[in-house]
């Protein structure tokens, strides 16, 4: 097995699922990220039985894996836990439904996240979907979020790693590779500049995303320590289009990066 190629569709919130199926067929890719949010979503947990089967057999039709649900629960606060973590429940079963074998979920404090994970770990094996703790907020650095896996009692759970989050947090890639090797099952990708003093226009201070190949992104680098674990899974290209408007088009964005990486891999 090798690397492959997926996308998210937080670059094209504005595309239905038709539209999705179509692009990432045309531009060569095998899986895609499906975003569920409750605003500019793919899919989300209100979602109908039917609908839920018509999305899974859109993509099983076109050979293209539906290769992970970002969600977007997170466990910062003690009051709004049991929330959260009942979310995390309906996502799960959304997941199995889609036939989507991972889940993603951003962090908050250590505690919480762990409470939650075990609460949650006997709904997660009953329907085989796996939840990934993406590097980002405050447990951008693999040194942190590992030790999340350290109260944890259950297989279901990983990490997606963000490499942009982990840089751009001072760790190394050699180093995140080396704290998280056995938790890594989806990866995202983004290359950027680093501005000083830039702020987009939206007002969100942030590195300038760019095409890859362009920026300070070490993809060759990547690959090569992916590769040296023995990763098969998915890179999932993030373009950030829709709060960072004056970044290049997500189409051009898109069949770029596909082309790109196909040279590398």
């Amino acid at each position: 097995m090798s690397i492959k190629l997926a996308f998210s569709t937080l670059a094209c919130p504005e595309y239905n699922i038709n539209e999705i199926v179509k692009i990432a067929k045309n531009a060569g890719y095998s899986g895609v990220e499906l975003r569920s949010y409750g605003v500019d979503n793919h899919i989300d947990i209100t979602a109908s039985q039917e609908k839920r089967e018509e999305v899974r057999k859109k993509f099983e039709e076109n050979n293209i894996d539906i290769c992970c649900l970002a969600g977007y629960t997170r466990f910062d606060t003690k009051d709004q836990l049991e929330k959260q973590i009942a979310k995390l429940k309906e996502l799960i079963k959304l997941a199995s439904d889609l036939n989507v074998p991972y889940i993603r979920t951003f962090g908050g404090q250590v505690s919480l996240i762990q409470e939650a994970f075990n609460q949650v770990a006997e709904v997660a094996e009953e329907f085989e979907v796996k939840i990934l703790l993406e590097t980002h907020d405050i447990l951008s650095r693999g040194e942190e979020i590992v030790k999340v896996f350290d109260k944890v009692d259950s297989d279901y759970f990983g990490v997606i790693w963000d490499v942009k989050h982990t840089v751009s947090a001072g760790e190394s890639l050699e180093e995140t590779i080396g704290y998280l090797k056995d938790y890594i099952y989806h990866v995202h990708i983004k290359d950027w500049i680093s501005v000083p003093d830039y702020v987009s226009v939206t007002n969100q201070e942030a590195g300038h995303l760019v095409l890859l190949g362009a920026g300070e992104l070490q993809i060759d680098k990547i690959i090569e320590l992916l590769n040296d674990i023995s990763y098969d899974g998915y890179l999932s290209l993030e373009w950030e289009k829709p709060w960072l408007p004056e970044i290049e088009e997500s189409d051009i964005a898109l069949y770029q990066y596909a082309l790109k990486l196909k040279e590398l891999l």
